[in-house]
Protein backbone atom coordinates (compact mmCIF):
# COMPACT_ATOMS: atom_id res chain seq x y z
CA UNK A 1 0.00 0.00 0.00
CA UNK A 2 0.89 3.82 -0.49
CA UNK A 3 3.11 5.07 2.65
CA UNK A 4 1.13 6.62 4.38
CA UNK A 5 -1.16 3.48 5.47
CA UNK A 6 -1.04 2.07 9.21
CA UNK A 7 -1.94 -1.68 10.35
CA UNK A 8 -4.98 -2.38 9.77
CA UNK A 9 -8.27 -2.84 12.20
CA UNK A 10 -6.34 -0.92 15.28
CA UNK A 11 -7.87 1.32 17.44
CA UNK A 12 -6.20 4.55 17.48
CA UNK A 13 -5.85 7.81 19.83
CA UNK A 14 -4.91 10.97 19.12
CA UNK A 15 -3.67 11.26 23.15
CA UNK A 16 -1.60 8.25 22.23
CA UNK A 17 -0.03 9.54 19.18
CA UNK A 18 0.90 13.71 19.69
CA UNK A 19 3.69 14.68 22.31
CA UNK A 20 2.80 17.95 24.35
CA UNK A 21 4.80 20.59 22.12
CA UNK A 22 4.50 23.96 22.87
CA UNK A 23 3.30 25.63 19.82
CA UNK A 24 2.51 29.34 18.58
CA UNK A 25 -1.08 29.71 18.62
CA UNK A 26 -1.11 31.69 14.97
CA UNK A 27 0.59 29.51 12.11
CA UNK A 28 1.20 29.36 8.40
CA UNK A 29 0.36 27.46 6.31
CA UNK A 30 1.46 26.71 2.84
CA UNK A 31 0.88 24.57 -0.51
CA UNK A 32 3.60 22.55 -2.11
CA UNK A 33 3.86 20.84 -5.50
CA UNK A 34 5.53 17.61 -3.93
CA UNK A 35 4.64 15.09 -1.33
CA UNK A 36 7.74 16.02 1.02
CA UNK A 37 6.45 19.92 0.77
CA UNK A 38 9.83 21.24 -0.79
CA UNK A 39 8.22 22.82 -3.79
CA UNK A 40 6.45 25.47 -2.54
CA UNK A 41 3.06 26.58 -4.64
CA UNK A 42 1.97 29.15 -2.43
CA UNK A 43 3.09 30.59 0.31
CA UNK A 44 1.62 31.61 2.66
CA UNK A 45 -1.78 30.35 1.72
CA UNK A 46 -3.87 30.30 4.92
CA UNK A 47 -3.09 31.80 8.19
CA UNK A 48 -4.35 29.47 11.30
CA UNK A 49 -5.15 31.09 14.72
CA UNK A 50 -5.96 28.63 17.02
CA UNK A 51 -7.94 29.37 19.91
CA UNK A 52 -7.70 27.55 23.71
CA UNK A 53 -10.73 25.99 23.04
CA UNK A 54 -9.77 24.61 19.33
CA UNK A 55 -11.67 27.01 17.68
CA UNK A 56 -9.79 28.08 14.11
CA UNK A 57 -9.95 31.28 12.86
CA UNK A 58 -8.77 30.95 9.19
CA UNK A 59 -7.65 33.65 7.01
CA UNK A 60 -7.79 32.50 3.23
CA UNK A 61 -7.64 34.96 0.25
CA UNK A 62 -11.64 35.08 -0.01
CA UNK A 63 -12.12 36.17 3.91
CA UNK A 64 -12.45 34.72 7.26
CA UNK A 65 -13.96 31.33 8.48
CA UNK A 66 -13.85 29.18 11.40
CA UNK A 67 -13.03 25.55 11.74
CA UNK A 68 -13.33 22.95 14.35
CA UNK A 69 -12.48 19.74 14.48
CA UNK A 70 -14.85 16.83 16.58
CA UNK A 71 -15.32 13.02 17.28
CA UNK A 72 -18.87 12.51 15.59
CA UNK A 73 -20.09 8.57 15.11
CA UNK A 74 -16.01 7.56 15.94
CA UNK A 75 -15.39 9.85 13.34
CA UNK A 76 -13.28 12.64 12.58
CA UNK A 77 -15.62 16.04 11.29
CA UNK A 78 -14.42 19.82 10.48
CA UNK A 79 -16.91 22.04 11.31
CA UNK A 80 -17.71 24.83 10.01
CA UNK A 81 -18.80 28.21 12.22
CA UNK A 82 -20.52 31.38 10.81
CA UNK A 83 -19.10 33.25 13.87
CA UNK A 84 -15.89 34.40 16.04
CA UNK A 85 -15.16 31.69 18.73
CA UNK A 86 -16.53 28.57 16.45
CA UNK A 87 -20.23 30.03 17.55
CA UNK A 88 -23.93 30.20 15.86
CA UNK A 89 -25.80 27.98 14.14
CA UNK A 90 -23.39 25.45 12.31
CA UNK A 91 -22.90 25.63 8.69
CA UNK A 92 -21.44 22.32 7.77
CA UNK A 93 -20.01 19.24 8.86
CA UNK A 94 -17.22 17.58 6.85
CA UNK A 95 -15.83 14.12 7.68
CA UNK A 96 -12.11 13.71 7.45
CA UNK A 97 -10.44 10.48 6.76
CA UNK A 98 -7.84 9.34 10.52
CA UNK A 99 -4.95 10.11 7.98
CA UNK A 100 -5.47 13.13 6.99
CA UNK A 101 -6.35 14.49 10.45
CA UNK A 102 -3.46 12.06 12.22
CA UNK A 103 -0.86 13.76 9.23
CA UNK A 104 -2.56 17.44 9.51
CA UNK A 105 -2.24 17.77 13.21
CA UNK A 106 1.06 16.55 13.63
CA UNK A 107 2.37 19.19 10.97
CA UNK A 108 3.49 16.92 8.73
CA UNK A 109 3.18 17.32 4.69
CA UNK A 110 -0.51 16.47 4.13
CA UNK A 111 -2.65 15.72 0.57
CA UNK A 112 -5.36 18.17 0.19
CA UNK A 113 -7.18 16.95 -2.69
CA UNK A 114 -9.54 20.20 -2.89
CA UNK A 115 -6.67 22.43 -3.25
CA UNK A 116 -5.07 18.96 -5.42
CA UNK A 117 -1.70 20.03 -3.75
CA UNK A 118 0.19 19.24 -0.74
CA UNK A 119 0.12 21.68 2.38
CA UNK A 120 2.27 21.89 5.47
CA UNK A 121 1.83 24.05 8.79
CA UNK A 122 4.81 26.54 9.87
CA UNK A 123 4.99 24.50 12.98
CA UNK A 124 3.06 21.89 14.60
CA UNK A 125 -0.50 22.94 15.68
CA UNK A 126 -1.23 23.54 19.44
CA UNK A 127 -2.41 20.93 20.73
CA UNK A 128 -5.84 22.36 21.76
CA UNK A 129 -6.64 21.95 18.08
CA UNK A 130 -7.25 18.01 19.65
CA UNK A 131 -10.19 19.23 22.48
CA UNK A 132 -13.24 17.80 20.83
CA UNK A 133 -11.74 15.06 19.19
CA UNK A 134 -10.22 13.89 22.34
CA UNK A 135 -9.86 9.92 22.32
CA UNK A 136 -11.69 9.19 19.84
CA UNK A 137 -12.44 5.16 18.62
CA UNK A 138 -11.72 5.62 14.94
CA UNK A 139 -11.39 2.09 13.62
CA UNK A 140 -10.91 0.49 10.02
CA UNK A 141 -10.56 -2.78 8.74
CA UNK A 142 -9.11 -2.11 5.22
CA UNK A 143 -8.65 1.27 3.07
CA UNK A 144 -9.16 1.69 -0.96
CA UNK A 145 -6.58 3.57 -2.54
CA UNK A 146 -7.29 5.28 -6.02
CA UNK A 147 -5.00 4.46 -9.22
CA UNK A 148 -4.50 5.77 -12.55
CA UNK A 149 -3.70 2.81 -14.66
CA UNK A 150 -4.93 -0.81 -14.71
CA UNK A 151 -2.11 -2.24 -12.50
CA UNK A 152 -2.96 -0.13 -9.72
CA UNK A 153 0.52 1.25 -9.32
CA UNK A 154 0.30 5.37 -9.96
CA UNK A 155 -1.92 6.48 -7.38
CA UNK A 156 -4.27 9.22 -7.92
CA UNK A 157 -5.46 10.49 -3.93
CA UNK A 158 -8.48 9.37 -3.28
CA UNK A 159 -8.31 6.87 -0.31
CA UNK A 160 -11.33 5.66 1.57
CA UNK A 161 -11.42 4.11 4.89
CA UNK A 162 -13.80 1.03 5.37
CA UNK A 163 -15.44 -0.41 8.20
CA UNK A 164 -18.28 -2.87 8.78
CA UNK A 165 -21.50 -0.69 10.40
CA UNK A 166 -24.83 -2.73 10.72
CA UNK A 167 -26.53 -4.95 8.74
CA UNK A 168 -24.24 -5.43 5.95
CA UNK A 169 -23.55 -1.83 5.57
CA UNK A 170 -20.27 -0.91 5.04
CA UNK A 171 -18.78 2.52 6.53
CA UNK A 172 -16.80 4.20 4.21
CA UNK A 173 -14.78 7.85 5.03
CA UNK A 174 -13.47 9.11 1.68
CA UNK A 175 -10.86 12.06 0.96
CA UNK A 176 -12.41 13.37 -2.33
CA UNK A 177 -10.98 13.63 -5.56
CA UNK A 178 -9.80 16.53 -8.01
CA UNK A 179 -12.88 19.22 -7.06
CA UNK A 180 -14.70 17.02 -4.47
CA UNK A 181 -14.68 17.61 -0.35
CA UNK A 182 -13.99 15.00 1.41
CA UNK A 183 -17.09 12.71 2.70
CA UNK A 184 -18.95 9.68 4.42
CA UNK A 185 -20.87 7.31 3.47
CA UNK A 186 -22.68 4.11 3.60
CA UNK A 187 -22.26 1.45 1.01
CA UNK A 188 -24.12 -2.12 0.82
CA UNK A 189 -23.75 -5.10 -1.80
CA UNK A 190 -26.76 -7.16 -2.03
CA UNK A 191 -28.94 -9.55 -4.72
CA UNK A 192 -31.82 -8.21 -6.96
CA UNK A 193 -32.90 -11.18 -8.62
CA UNK A 194 -30.10 -13.03 -10.20
CA UNK A 195 -27.91 -9.82 -10.11
CA UNK A 196 -25.62 -8.32 -8.01
CA UNK A 197 -26.11 -4.67 -6.79
CA UNK A 198 -23.73 -1.71 -5.51
CA UNK A 199 -25.56 0.77 -3.95
CA UNK A 200 -24.65 4.13 -2.04
CA UNK A 201 -26.46 5.86 1.12
CA UNK A 202 -26.11 8.59 2.84
CA UNK A 203 -26.64 6.68 5.84
CA UNK A 204 -23.72 5.39 6.74
CA UNK A 205 -25.18 2.94 9.88
CA UNK A 206 -27.54 0.95 8.36
CA UNK A 207 -27.45 2.48 4.47
CA UNK A 208 -31.41 3.09 5.17
CA UNK A 209 -33.27 4.85 2.95
CA UNK A 210 -32.61 5.70 -1.17
CA UNK A 211 -29.68 5.16 -2.63
CA UNK A 212 -28.25 7.86 -4.76
CA UNK A 213 -25.83 5.54 -6.48
CA UNK A 214 -26.54 2.29 -7.86
CA UNK A 215 -24.59 0.09 -10.18
CA UNK A 216 -24.64 -3.51 -11.20
CA UNK A 217 -21.40 -5.90 -11.13
CA UNK A 218 -20.97 -9.34 -12.70
CA UNK A 219 -19.45 -12.04 -10.50
CA UNK A 220 -16.47 -11.74 -12.00
CA UNK A 221 -15.80 -7.90 -10.55
CA UNK A 222 -16.87 -8.82 -6.96
CA UNK A 223 -14.67 -11.27 -6.56
CA UNK A 224 -11.57 -9.11 -7.36
CA UNK A 225 -12.61 -6.64 -5.71
CA UNK A 226 -13.61 -8.21 -2.53
CA UNK A 227 -10.44 -10.41 -3.19
CA UNK A 228 -8.39 -7.11 -2.83
CA UNK A 229 -7.14 -7.28 -6.91
CA UNK A 230 -6.69 -3.91 -9.09
CA UNK A 231 -10.66 -2.79 -10.52
CA UNK A 232 -12.30 -0.45 -12.39
CA UNK A 233 -14.04 2.25 -10.56
CA UNK A 234 -16.96 3.26 -13.18
CA UNK A 235 -17.74 6.05 -11.16
CA UNK A 236 -14.96 7.91 -11.37
CA UNK A 237 -12.84 5.89 -14.80
CA UNK A 238 -9.69 5.64 -12.35
CA UNK A 239 -8.89 1.78 -10.79
CA UNK A 240 -9.09 1.08 -7.42
CA UNK A 241 -7.24 -1.86 -4.87
CA UNK A 242 -8.37 -2.43 -1.42
CA UNK A 243 -5.01 -2.77 0.84
CA UNK A 244 -6.25 -6.25 2.25
CA UNK A 245 -9.30 -8.74 1.21
CA UNK A 246 -12.58 -8.26 2.66
CA UNK A 247 -13.50 -10.11 5.71
CA UNK A 248 -15.94 -13.31 4.95
CA UNK A 249 -18.52 -11.46 7.40
CA UNK A 250 -18.69 -8.63 5.01
CA UNK A 251 -19.69 -10.67 1.52
CA UNK A 252 -22.44 -13.15 3.34
CA UNK A 253 -25.34 -10.72 1.75
CA UNK A 254 -24.55 -11.73 -1.55
CA UNK A 255 -22.99 -15.69 -1.34
CA UNK A 256 -26.61 -16.81 -1.61
CA UNK A 257 -26.91 -14.80 -4.92
CA UNK A 258 -29.04 -16.91 -7.31
CA UNK A 259 -26.49 -17.04 -10.11
CA UNK A 260 -27.81 -18.89 -13.75
CA UNK A 261 -24.83 -17.90 -15.87
CA UNK A 262 -24.67 -20.37 -18.75
CA UNK A 263 -20.90 -18.65 -19.77
CA UNK A 264 -18.43 -16.30 -18.67
CA UNK A 265 -16.26 -14.11 -20.85
CA UNK A 266 -12.72 -13.01 -19.62
CA UNK A 267 -11.05 -9.93 -20.66
CA UNK A 268 -7.36 -9.91 -20.75
CA UNK A 269 -4.03 -7.38 -21.38
CA UNK A 270 -2.72 -10.14 -24.33
CA UNK A 271 -3.46 -11.79 -27.32
CA UNK A 272 -2.67 -15.43 -25.83
CA UNK A 273 -5.95 -14.53 -22.80
CA UNK A 274 -3.36 -15.53 -20.57
CA UNK A 275 -1.92 -12.37 -18.48
CA UNK A 276 -3.51 -9.40 -17.04
CA UNK A 277 -6.89 -10.79 -16.54
CA UNK A 278 -9.39 -7.54 -16.02
CA UNK A 279 -12.33 -7.99 -14.05
CA UNK A 280 -14.16 -4.93 -14.91
CA UNK A 281 -14.74 -6.16 -18.53
CA UNK A 282 -15.70 -9.60 -17.93
CA UNK A 283 -19.03 -10.53 -19.19
CA UNK A 284 -21.76 -12.73 -18.08
CA UNK A 285 -23.59 -14.83 -20.31
CA UNK A 286 -27.07 -15.16 -18.15
CA UNK A 287 -29.35 -16.66 -20.79
CA UNK A 288 -29.61 -17.82 -24.13
CA UNK A 289 -33.31 -18.56 -25.50
CA UNK A 290 -34.73 -20.71 -27.98
CA UNK A 291 -34.06 -18.34 -30.97
CA UNK A 292 -30.59 -17.92 -29.55
CA UNK A 293 -30.70 -14.21 -28.20
CA UNK A 294 -28.20 -13.91 -25.16
CA UNK A 295 -29.37 -11.96 -21.77
CA UNK A 296 -25.34 -10.35 -21.32
CA UNK A 297 -24.49 -8.70 -17.92
CA UNK A 298 -21.06 -6.22 -17.44
CA UNK A 299 -20.46 -4.28 -14.79
CA UNK A 300 -21.62 -1.03 -16.14
CA UNK A 301 -23.92 2.27 -14.33
CA UNK A 302 -25.75 3.16 -17.78
CA UNK A 303 -26.39 -0.48 -19.39
CA UNK A 304 -25.31 -3.41 -17.18
CA UNK A 305 -27.86 -5.87 -19.05
CA UNK A 306 -28.43 -6.46 -22.49
CA UNK A 307 -29.60 -8.49 -25.42
CA UNK A 308 -27.50 -9.73 -28.26
CA UNK A 309 -27.58 -12.39 -30.99
CA UNK A 310 -25.23 -13.93 -33.48
CA UNK A 311 -26.60 -14.98 -37.34
CA UNK A 312 -25.60 -15.48 -40.70
CA UNK A 313 -26.06 -12.79 -42.95
CA UNK A 314 -25.98 -13.37 -46.73
CA UNK A 315 -23.06 -15.19 -47.47
CA UNK A 316 -22.01 -16.53 -43.80
CA UNK A 317 -20.80 -13.41 -42.72
CA UNK A 318 -20.93 -13.52 -38.94
CA UNK A 319 -23.29 -10.81 -36.93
Amino acid sequence: PPHHAVAMGSRLKVAAVLPFVVSPSTLDLSLYSDRSCQLVQKPQFQQWDVSARGCCTVKTTNGTVYWQFACVDNGVFQLVYPEEGCRGKLRAKIPKTWHWWLSMVEGKCTFDHLEAAYFRFSSVPRFEITSRVGHCDVSFTTEKYEYRDPRCQKVVGEVQELNYARSGCLDITGTGSEKTRSYRAGTKFSCSGQHLIHETFEDYYYCSGTSYKKTVHTEAWFHAYSAGECVKDLHSNYFFKLTSPMPPSWTEAVRDCANSAVARLGAYGDDSCEADFNASGALDWEAVDNDGCITVVETSMALPIYKQMFRCVDTGESK
